[in-house]
């Protein structure tokens, strides 16, 4: 089933066979040049209130005013003679109503349509309708259309008539549809789609789907929407999808079934990964015991890949050991070497960044020099690069139990 809002209705025309192409542009180019046409002097804008409010407000300025379009229930489009339209809005901003002006260069759906219909009925005339081959709800009536919508007296009507999309979308919830996909610039009607169907108490299990958004390239989106149509068991027509692009496919594998035979590779000589091998801590790594020495050394093996949360974060392209990285690794070490959960870190210094190259490894030692209070440590992060050492972080550690 489709739906059009406004001009949209042309296009879901269009694709139900309710006139042609060439015929639906004859009408669209007629439409707008014929409004281009009218005086320049209305507006449109949107009232965020219930339809009730926003009627008794209009009620007065029929002539010159009417409810261009129902959204949903707090979202009211009204449309005519700007004049008219600012006296309404002073009026309800008085009662806390908000608004927002639309940019528009005619106010569509009101009053003042009606001097370009005679000629646009004229031109609607000269168009061969057929009754849709796919059902369409108006936007018109909010209704199932049939023969109503192939006849010129409807189009003249949808140019001057009430958008009522929030009772068009009610009515496919009643027909029980539950994917909804828009084709438009911007996903602006599935927001207010949705929004229909919470006020509606229906069951929330309804698919929203775009086919382009501003904030996506097109590909990006339209892939994700067909994805997501896949996944919910639509038949897709992939060789249409795929046939304006070269594809290889393996048209000449043998017939004979294979033999089943394994042949992996394997090499004594092949490099283990000694970060998976050790069960330390993933940055911090293992203890070292140092002969003669207070001392406490934790070593590590670090990569872009090990532990493989460090490739996320990226300065410049470069995968750069994050700051919270190092004071992990002293107040891990910290907990370790004073046997408690209650310490602080105090003088921290980070001093030079932690770059990890592609396809190699970075071997990190922490130390951990006791001061003469025995609570205390003075603790310090250096990585090796060839034959040198870089002291990448410092500070101290402190026990705080019992003070």
């Amino acid at each position: 089933m489709m739906m059009g809002h406004s001009i949209g209705e042309y296009v879901a025309a269009t694709l139900a066979g309710v006139f042609s192409l060439e015929d639906a542009l004859k009408l669209i180019t007629a439409r707008g040049r014929l409004i281009q046409e009218l005086p320049e002097n209305g507006s449109m804008v949107v009232v965020f209130a219930p339809l009730e409010t926003v009627e008794k407000a209009v009620a007065s300025y029929q002539d010159k005013v009417s409810i261009a379009a129902i959204n949903h229930h707090q979202n009211i489009v009204i449309s005519g003679e700007g004049e008219a339209i600012q006296e309404i809005i002073e009026q309800l901003e008085l009662n806390g109503i908000q608004n927002q002006t639309l940019k528009v260069s005619h106010p569509f759906h009101s009053p003042m349509m009606e001097p370009m219909l005679k000629a646009f009925e004229t031109i609607a005339k000269q168009i061969k309708y057929s009754s849709p081959k796919i059902k369409i709800v108006s936007t018109v009536t909010g209704t199932v259309i049939t023969e109503e919508i192939a006849t010129p007296e409807y189009w003249c009507h949808q140019i001057r008539e009430t958008v009522r999309f929030s009772q068009a979308i009610e009515c496919l919830i009643d027909k029980d549809i539950k994917i909804f996909l828009e084709i438009g610039a911007k996903p602006t009607l599935l927001n207010i789609g949705k929004t229909v169907v919470e006020n509606s108490n229906k069951a929330q299990n309804f698919c929203w789907l775009a086919s382009l958004h501003p904030k996506q390239e097109n590909w990006r989106t339209m892939l994700l929407t067909l994805g997501e149509l896949y996944a919910k068991k639509y038949v897709i027509d992939w060789e249409e999808f795929d046939k304006d692009y070269p594809r290889n496919y393996l048209n000449n594998l043998p017939t004979y079934p294979f033999q089943r035979e394994k042949y992996w590779f394997t090499s004594s000589s092949t490099k283990p990964n000694k970060n998976k091998q050790i069960k330390g801590h993933p940055l911090l790594g293992n203890q070292l015991i140092l002969a003669k020495s207070d001392t406490i050394l934790f070593e590590s093996e670090i990569s872009q890949d090990e532990p493989n949360f460090l490739q996320d974060h990226r300065v410049f392209d470069k995968v750069i050991l994050p700051g919270a990285g190092f004071l992990e690794m002293a107040l891990s070490a910290g907990i370790k070497a004073l046997n408690t959960q209650a310490i602080i870190l105090e003088s921290v210094a980070i001093q030079k960044p932690l770059i990890l190259q592609e396809d190699s490894e970075k071997k990190i030692q922490t130390f951990l020099t006791p001061k003469e209070d025995e609570n205390t440590y003075i603790y310090e992060i250096f990585s090796q690069e060839e034959s040198n050492w870089k002291l990448h972080a410092k500070g101290q550690i402190l026990s705080t139990e019992n003070k």
